[in-house]
């Protein structure tokens, strides 16, 4: 089973995992990556994950570190459609990147997001596998109950 330790276990104050997502090999099923620390002051190259979790009921794994790591189907699926062909795909994925079951890390990663966020090189949004998909469905019915919430907030004088 995964262990943290082997990507450093403890983070600094502005340290955070990248994920990297392996390209495409033989086994064309099998998920695989590697973690790495990198410090955010010095500005790594990545893409941030936004994503529907999904049911965390039904667990799949995938390769971590050469250890096996658990993530839920809807992650498993954007790791499909996102990973590249010949090339490995930097990504910062919260439940992958962050060690959930200490306390002292997720508390301090959490405070990082703003950051990690906007210091990424674009944010990807994962709704689902595809259009009939409950994120997007979700998504369109809210269009207008935010239209509706921005408008009276919105004047003329800025």
């Amino acid at each position: 089973m995964f262990s943290y330790n082997s990507t450093g276990s403890v983070l600094g104050p502005t340290q955070i995992r990248l994920l990297h997502l392996l390209p495409v090999t033989e086994n064309n099923d099998s998920i695989e990556c590697r973690l790495e620390v990198v410090a955010l002051e010095e500005n790594p190259v990545y893409e941030a994950l936004s994503y529907c979790w999904g049911d965390s009921s039904q667990l799949l794994e995938i390769k971590c570190n050469n250890e096996a790591f658990q993530v839920t189907e809807n992650l498993l699926s954007a790791l499909q459609h996102l990973r590249n062909e010949h090339t490995e795909r930097p990504l910062w994925i919260d439940a992958i990147c962050i060690n959930r079951k200490d306390p002292e890390e997720r508390q301090s990663q959490v405070k990082l997001m703003k950051d990690i966020y906007t210091k990424s090189q674009r944010v990807v949004i994962w709704l689902g596998p595809d259009p009939a998909s409950d994120g997007i469905n979700h998504l369109f019915k809210l269009i207008p109950t935010t239209e509706n919430l921005a408008l009276p907030h919105i004047s003329k004088s800025g």
